[in-house]
């Protein structure tokens, strides 16, 4: 009988214990726990980390737990599988408007005021952060749509990297980030023209089929998704000229 009732008193108090740190966890955290979020200005520091070293995207999000932007986001948009499959290998964090000073420190970095918000970093290069929401003024995005809208920013973003190093003749560099560009946004016709623009310039300078090769497959899939893309049927004209100049 003893060891019954010890045994419900431990199971009581992990009881205790598990409402406790719900009570004290994100207003958006879902019964499957959101996998991936990090925490608090030191997990705002890991994804920053994790970003640099990867080129990826960080996701913060300055929260409030009463508000009620901050409670749709969580039930209606980052636990629904389409926003959360999109994101799931991009570093996401939450962070405590109402929380210690390291928390509130980080928001004064990015001059949030009180409100929820939601912003997009790219911590591994010089770009501005990206506010987004998926409630517009008249109306609330899906989560589908809202899925579409993160992919857009992410690919524009890479999409511009690319061309300012593409400008200043930094080859592999752009190729880089227009490659990350195609991996945010795989459906995106002129990430790929630009890849292929690249590959054609690096053909040229290098005097090399190889990257002949790649520009033609990436003019190619550039015209595959945008069939009215005359600029990639025009440059895909020049590299086949250009090709025969390189012997091939």
């Amino acid at each position: 009988m003893k060891n019954l009732n010890r045994y419900f008193l431990s199971l009581t108090k992990s009881i205790l214990v598990f409402l406790a740190i719900m009570s004290a966890a994100p207003c958006f955290a879902s019964p499957d726990g959101l996998v991936g979020w990090y925490h608090g200005s030191f997990g705002y520091e890991s994804a920053l980390e994790e970003s640099r070293k990867n080129e990826t995207p960080v996701i913060l999000f300055f929260y409030i737990d009463s508000d009620e932007y901050c409670q749709k986001l969580g039930t209606d948009y980052f636990a629904a599988y389409d926003v959360y499959s999109y994101l799931e290998d991009i570093p996401k964090v939450d962070i405590n408007l109402k929380g210690n000073e390291f928390e509130i420190e980080v928001a004064k970095k990015y001059n949030i005021g009180e409100g929820a918000t939601l912003l997009l970093i790219f911590p591994f290069a010089t770009t501005d952060p990206v506010q987004t929401s998926p409630f517009l003024d008249d109306r609330d995005m899906t989560p589908l749509e809202f899925a579409a809208n993160l992919k857009n920013i992410f690919s524009l973003t890479y999409n511009k990297l690319g061309y300012s190093f593409f400008e200043n003749h930094e080859y592999d560099k752009a190729v880089n980030y227009y490659e990350l560009s195609i991996k945010y946004d795989p459906n995106r016709s002129y990430s790929y023209f630009a890849l292929g623009s690249v590959f054609h310039a690096m053909a040229i300078q290098k005097k090399d089929m190889t990257f002949a090769e790649k520009a033609e497959e990436s003019y190619k899939k550039a015209i595959k998704l945008d069939r009215e893309c005359e600029e990639c049927k025009k440059e895909l004209e020049k590299l086949y000229e250009n090709i025969k100049k390189l012997g091939g």
